[in-house]
């Protein structure tokens, strides 16, 4: 018996040598398999945070007297606006009114989507806006993952 037949019956078969004897097409299927599971081990149904809402007190700026029926929103413009007042009309809904002491709450906006990396890992930019007739229309840029306390929000009496 010659040396290297023997050798070949006696060896177990090695994991190189296997993969070198596999059909080519099952190769690519677990190829295509390994990179899909890869791409999509992370894809999964997330709600995640578009606009981040704003809690606070509406007060006059001169008499620290608490404003009711101030209208707050969050803008959609960037920051600085071209004008308070083109900031106001460039919403996202709802808009809120402050109540008789002054405090308002705009909730948060969320979406439902499909994501590969975590897309809330930064803070959301906001840009508050608060209108009142007989104040001067003020802006107020935050950064928020959900609600941010904004505290007090003075409102300058004007035009």
């Amino acid at each position: 018996m010659d040396v290297t037949a023997s050798m070949k019956e006696t060896l177990p078969i090695a994991a190189g040598d296997a993969a070198r004897q596999a059909p080519a097409g099952s190769r690519g299927w677990l190829i295509r398999v390994w990179i899909c599971g890869w791409l999509c081990s992370s894809c999964v149904p997330l709600k995640f945070t578009t606009s981040p809402g704003a809690t606070g007190t509406v007060l006059d700026a001169a008499t620290h007297a608490p404003i009711s029926g101030a209208e707050v929103i969050i803008s959609r413009s960037t920051y600085p606006p071209p004008s308070p007042d083109l900031a106001f009309t460039n919403s996202r809904p709802p808009t809120v009114l402050s109540q008789e002491g002054g405090r308002f709450s705009v909730p948060l906006e969320r979406r439902l989507d499909l994501y590969f990396l975590p897309v809330d890992i930064f803070p959301r930019f906001g840009l508050l806006v608060v209108k009142r007739p007989g104040y001067e229309t003020t802006c107020v840029p935050f950064w928020s993952r959900s609600i941010a306390e904004l505290g007090e929000i003075q409102l300058k009496a004007g035009r």
